[in-house]
Formats: C-alpha cells, structure tokens, sequence
C-alpha cells in the first residue's frame, strides 16, 4: 500500500512555551513514532540537545509560538491528499487553509470551489473548538460555509444539509432579518457561542475545507 502520510518540518528554534514538560526519547524517530500511535497527535516538538518529545493535537503557526535556542525543531503530519498550501490536522482529519485576504462571502466561496473545495463546515464541537481558537488567534473574523440565501431563516450548508443551531451568540441569527443572510464566526465573544450572520457583501477572511476520505490510512 502506497504510503499517504509523512511528517513535514515546519520551523526550526520556536516553541509553544505553553506546553507541559515533554518526555524524554531516544531519538527524533521514536519522537514520531509515539505521534504516530496515537490518534489526536497531529504536530509534535522534537529538542535535539536535550532529546525530549511533545506531542500536540494540533497545529501551530510561528505567529503562535516563541524564539527558542537552537535545536527544537517542529514536524507536523502531511496527507498525500491534502497538499496546494493547505494544512491536514490529523485529529481532525481536516485539510483546510486559511486566507487572510478580506473578500465578500461569494468570493470566498468561489475561491473554495477553484480548489475543488468549499468554505469550512463546522458539524461538531472539536472543530467549532478549532475554528474559534483559529479566529481568536488571527484576530479576524472568518466566513464559514452557511447562509440562509435560499429560504430566509433555514440555515444550510452550500450542500443541503442543515446547520447545528448549538454554537449560535446569543440573539443569532437575528429573527426576520432578511439582509444578514451569510454566516460567520466572530475573532471574540462567548467561548463556542461566536456564529453570527453577517451580509453577505461584507469583507472578510475565510477558510477552505477539502474533501477528506473518512479512513485515513496509517502508512509512512
């Protein structure tokens, strides 16, 4: 069987200082190797000098993380399918990519579709976890895939399906309201409850999602 993950080096001397103290290993490959058994590791932190290991659920960009002294290098899980500058988080089993540029809800959609993708769908709780810290973390609110353009006030995915009403603010999405009809998740607010809808015209960052297959192969 063809081999479809591998791990990337990501930076060199960063490091999340928030992290708990990592684990001693004997080497840079038994680092990898207890990631790769387990499950939610999707990125981990390898010291060269002190050969010590932390494995993390998710992945970080620099702008998350600290100068450290030489030697810590920082690898992430890739998937063959998963590639044109987007990012697979292994827990999730989601390749997305985040676009700063500030676009209106059309337009980001397009550009998802150019990608054979689509704007980012959240249908649970660990990726509306995810979603939120993303935001959070950029500072910028993010375009998500829902709208209620085709009926006013039923909320859908671009593919039909309905929308978890759980991690709506508080008053959202306004009642009668019949301009705001795209949705959004805000950079602040109630931790999980930050959905809003918002005009469609507005200009905003977003994140494509690709099409995943369900079972991800544990070959490197």
């Amino acid at each position: 069987m063809a081999a479809v993950l591998g791990m990337t080096l990501l930076f060199r001397d960063l490091f999340l200082t928030s992290l708990l103290t990592g684990e001693w290993v004997t080497s840079r490959l038994d680092c990898v190797s207890k990631c790769y058994w387990q499950m939610n590791c999707s990125s981990l932190f390898y010291s060269v000098h002190a050969q010590k290991c932390w494995l993390v659920p998710d992945v970080y960009g620099d702008s998350q993380m600290d100068a450290v002294p030489d030697g810590m290098m920082y690898f992430a899980w890739s998937h063959v399918t998963c590639d044109n500058g987007y990012t697979w988080n292994r827990r999730l089993n989601l390749c997305y990519k985040l676009d700063k540029t500030q676009v209106t809800w059309n337009l980001a959609a397009t550009t998802c579709e150019t990608d054979n993708g689509h704007l980012i769908r959240v249908d649970n709780a660990d990726k509306n976890e995810f979603l939120t810290t993303l935001a959070e973390t950029k500072g910028k609110h993010i375009w998500m895939d829902g709208s209620d353009e085709q009926q006013d006030g039923i909320w859908v995915w671009s593919n039909g399906s309905k929308i978890n009403q759980y991690f709506w603010d508080i008053n959202q999405p306004a009642v009668g309201d019949t301009i705001q009809n795209c949705l959004m998740i805000r950079s602040s607010g109630e931790v999980n409850r930050r959905w809003h809808d918002a005009r469609c015209t507005t200009q905003l960052a977003f994140v494509c999602q690709l099409p995943m297959s369900e079972n991800v192969s544990n070959c490197w």
